[in-house]
């Protein structure tokens, strides 16, 4: 009779944790009201109708889109478009490192350039946007504009 009551118990525990794991899965789906709320709202709304028609709407809409974009992308444009990216990408490569060295060289003189725009009667420069001001900057550089501090001589303690 122990055996048959050890087996029945065991039985039971089992049986015991099955509900309780069913029953805490049931109350994780049943919990999130959102979705209850969603189902009636489509279920009983008089818009459900228009909503239908939305959906199918929007799908022949995204396959439309799709198939102009492919259109587009496989166009003259857009072969054009490529072929410059392509142009822009080898020029790049090519021309940004002495580019950006000659920015590196640059760099410490720019607060003396802003300063000569001042005194040459442009104080506006200072209220500029750093890219506004770089971009000057660069363009001035490029267009011939040194410090005078490099055209000019030092003088050695010997010669003083």
């Amino acid at each position: 009779m122990t055996e048959k009551k050890t087996k029945r118990d065991a039985a039971h525990v089992l049986v015991g944790e099955r509900e309780k794991t069913l029953a805490s899965a049931v109350r994780r789906r049943a919990s999130s009201i959102h979705f209850l709320e969603r189902a009636f709202e489509e279920a009983g709304c008089s818009c459900s109708p228009y909503r239908r028609q939305l959906r199918e709407l929007e799908t022949q809409y995204n396959a439309e889109r799709i198939r102009l974009i492919y259109e587009l992308d496989s166009s003259k444009l857009a072969s054009e478009m490529a072929d410059l990216r392509k142009t822009i990408a080898e020029i790049d490569r090519g021309e940004h490192p002495s580019l950006d060295a000659a920015a590196r060289q640059a760099h410490p003189f720019l607060a003396v350039w802003m300063l000569d725009q001042v005194r040459e009667g442009n104080p506006d420069v200072i209220g500029l946007s750093d890219q506004d001001i770089t971009s000057s900057y660069a363009e001035a550089w490029y267009g011939g504009w040194r410090p005078q501090s490099l055209y000019t001589p030092r003088r050695s303690g010997a010669d003083g």
